[in-house]
């Protein structure tokens, strides 16, 4: 019955099957406990399209939930890459996106059952190690992981979450 379609990668009409997938399948488990949608598929590529992610951006998620922007600049690096370097032989080719991935994307969200999500989300997308930590969104500066790219930075993609309230003084000053 599935022989006709793809799970490795996106099917003829578009679709990212794993992720839809993935999406449904944990979906409502975020929804009715945490409050956090994930961000709608369509607007994802819109906002990545628009900023055009290169090989030598930095790129951070402050609130990354379940990891759509990521991954979503992740496979449009990868496509560059790949057209860019079609003379390589394909294990080359892999290991620049793989350094691409480990070097210069990475993903920050409170909740811990969200950064697993993120984190399986991003293994589920082809990346075997994943920069998604767990920090609060708002203390990036405090963060000796991201202090050390703070100044590399040059995409931000977010959602931000409208589930909560900040209560802590020293964000809301």
């Amino acid at each position: 019955m599935f022989q006709g379609f793809s799970f490795t990668g996106n099917s003829l009409i578009g679709i990212d099957t794993k992720g839809t997938v993935y999406e449904s399948m944990v979906g409502s488990t975020f929804r009715g406990e945490l409050g956090q949608y994930f961000t709608p598929r369509k607007i994802v590529e819109f906002m990545v399209d628009l900023l055009n992610p290169q090989r030598n951006d930095y790129i951070l998620d402050p609130a990354c939930g379940s990891g759509g922007f990521l991954i979503y600049a992740m496979r449009k690096v990868a496509n560059q890459i790949r057209l860019q370097q079609k003379n390589l032989p394909q294990h080359k080719i892999e290991k620049l996106i793989q350094d691409f991935v480990n070097q210069n994307i990475f993903g920050i969200d409170l909740s811990p059952r969200m950064v697993r999500a993120a984190r399986m989300n991003m293994i589920m997308h082809g990346d075997g190690w994943s920069g998604i930590q767990r920090w609060h969104g708002l203390k990036i500066q405090s963060q000796p992981e991201l202090i050390k790219i703070a100044g590399k930075l040059t995409l931000i993609f977010s959602n931000p979450p409208f589930a909560g309230f900040e209560t802590e003084e020293e964000i809301l000053k």
